[in-house]
């Protein structure tokens, strides 16, 4: 039988005898129509048994809606896997919306099999239409599925209008959660004119949304004129919003037709000016960047596409809806009040907290700009006090480095290793106490206040910049113990053994006697020091 039906399809098409093929189609078993599951609703399968053992099955689909946004498959189409199915066994399945093809073509580049398939939303969609109006289908009306997208396993997106006197030509926009979903015109009857076929029912898509019928919104649809973009704040000023967005689009060229996402959202007022956050499509996502303006650092935004500098993502909207980045805005005059939009966006000063103070203690020139590449200021609290003031400022400040070479210094059990040399002070360490307004090197302080000694080292620990070593801890696995007198005595014999140190740090800790060089004498040291002799 299956040789025969072979043979009558392969004449069908030899002599383009298409009612011939089309009614053979209707008696296989080998090409199937699979009926959807209970509750998904839009979605067409079918099943392809591959009769004559192709090695290799494509399914071609064209016509229907994919003519009219030219999305033509290119023959022979998309490639299958095997498929298994309980109740159809070994085959090849193809899904699709409804509507969206009315032809398909199993295939292996020689035999064709082809059905048709119908769209039924616009039945689902007329009976929407009359219960949401409470009124019959006007006289003029046209029920129109214009683009079906999206299936998932118990919905189907589409888009749907029904033609009606007045065509308003007016952006239609709404909030769906964090969801700021846009369309170019007001459609009828529900202006964003969008929808969600779940279990043959029809919501208008804030419908399903607000009442859980579904849980996302799909982003990348190709719907006529349709954006939709996220905004991370509650309640946000939404014209604001609409302003930064089509002054983006418009400052970069962006085609509302193509897949670009812009994301937008103001930080807030300055006067008459908005202060924004933005990027378009292009941009690496959750980047960690900084940028200096003025006297102030901003913070960790997104690049505005793969071409523009704007790394920090911060734009200045004037009440013409004119957009510059937040460096052209401060650089032509736009903006003054950075200080404002440092506290809008959580930036910093370049001085940090207590700059101003320590810089000119240390005789640091800050007309030279190299200083702002060597300072950081870091609060500790550790005392119990009603003082808002830290009990101590840690702070790393240099005019410059003066030597790539490393910087090792001991101070009592503690080694400290910084991988630079500063000017002025080699490890470039200072302690400031804002209540005294003091500033010391971190030798003097550590000398002067004995007391502080232990903060002082944990705080410097927890910084990003030097080492610390304990004195004994030869493999810099933070215990002395016995280990670290087998090390230093496999070392001395030319034996490789491995340390957490850098090996500058390395030698200095291992010198246990502190006589300025590691020998046989700092493992007994250690040694006797581990059973309390020393």
């Amino acid at each position: 039988m299956k040789k025969i039906l072979a043979f009558v399809l392969t004449l069908a098409l030899l002599c383009g005898m298409s009612t011939v093929f089309a009614n053979a189609l209707e008696e296989s078993t080998d090409y199937f129509y699979i009926p959807a599951p209970e509750g998904v609703i839009g979605s067409e399968t079918y099943g392809f048994k591959n009769p004559n053992g192709w090695e290799d099955v494509y399914v071609y689909a064209t016509g229907g809606r994919s003519e009219d946004d030219n999305n033509k498959m290119k023959y022979p189409g998309v490639k299958l896997n095997e498929h298994w199915d309980n109740e159809y066994g070994n085959i090849y399945t193809f899904s699709f919306a409804v509507g969206y093809y009315d032809t398909i073509i199993f295939n292996d580049g020689k035999y064709d099999i082809t059905e048709q398939v119908k769209a039924t939303l616009a039945e689902e969609f007329a009976e929407y239409y009359v219960k949401k109006t409470g009124e019959p289908i006007p006289e003029n009306g046209k029920i129109v599925i214009t683009e079906t997208y999206g299936i998932t396993n118990t919905a189907v997106y589409f888009a749907a209008e029904c033609d009606w006197t007045e065509t308003q030509n007016v952006r239609f926009t709404e909030m769906m959660g964090n969801n700021c979903l846009h369309r170019n015109k007001t459609y009828s009857p529900y202006g964003l004119g969008m929808y969600v076929s779940v279990d043959g029912v029809v919501y208008d898509i804030k419908t399903a949304y607000d009442n859980k019928v579904i849980d996302y919104i799909p982003y990348g649809v190709d719907f006529e004129g349709f954006e939709n973009h996220y905004v991370l704040a509650e309640n946000p000023d939404m014209e604001l919003v609409h302003r930064c967005y089509d002054a983006l689009s418009e400052e970069y060229g962006i085609d509302s037709e193509d897949d670009t996402v812009i994301y937008c959202e103001p930080y807030g007022m300055i006067d008459d000016l908005v202060l924004l956050h933005g990027h378009h499509g292009g941009g690496n996502a959750c980047v960690i960047a900084r940028e200096q303006i003025g006297e102030y650092y901003f913070y960790n935004g997104e690049p505005c596409g793969t071409e523009e500098h704007n790394s920090v993502g911060m734009y200045i909207l004037t009440p013409d809806d004119k957009i510059y980045t937040l460096y052209e805005a401060y650089t032509e005059g736009v903006i003054t009040d950075l200080e404002k939009a440092a506290e809008l966006t959580n930036g910093e000063s370049i001085y940090g907290i207590y700059g101003k103070s320590i810089l000119p203690k240390l005789g640091i020139d800050t007309e030279n700009s190299d200083w702002q590449k060597y300072y950081d200021e870091r609060s500790f609290f550790y005392s119990v006090s009603n003082s808002e003031a830290p009990d101590f400022v840690l702070v790393m400040a240099a005019e410059s480095v003066i030597d790539e070479k490393p910087a090792v210094h001991r101070f009592g059990e503690y080694v400290i290793y910084s991988n630079q040399t500063y000017s002025g002070y080699e490890i470039g360490a200072y302690i400031y106490f804002p209540e005294r307004d003091e500033v010391y090197d971190f030798e003097t302080a550590f000398g002067k206040f004995p007391e502080h000694q232990s903060d002082f080292i944990i705080s410097l620990d927890e910084y990003i910049a030097p080492f610390v070593g304990v004195i004994g801890n030869a493999n810099g696995d933070s215990t002395v113990n016995i280990n670290d007198v087998t090390h230093i005595q496999k070392r001395l014999v030319g034996r490789d053994t491995l340390s957490n140190y850098p090996s500058a740090l390395e030698e200095k800790v291992s010198d246990f006697n502190n006589d300025g060089k590691v020998t046989i004498k700092d493992a007994t040291a250690i040694q006797k020091h581990l059973v309390g002799l020393i």
